[in-house]
């Protein structure tokens, strides 16, 4: 069953590569114009600034 679902969702990709790439996108980042990042804090590099 699982490696159904994972053939479908690979063939999927294979066949909407930029669609498949806009739906990860869309759900990783909470705010595109400013790049902030969803999730939890952990998981979030924390900005460094070169002065």
């Amino acid at each position: 069953m699982i490696r159904t679902l994972v053939g479908v969702l690979g063939a999927i990709s294979a066949l909407f590569p930029d669609k498949i790439v806009g739906i990860f996108e869309k759900l990783a980042i909470a705010n595109p114009s400013e790049g902030t990042v969803r999730g939890h804090p952990s998981l979030v590099k924390p900005h460094t600034s070169v002065v």
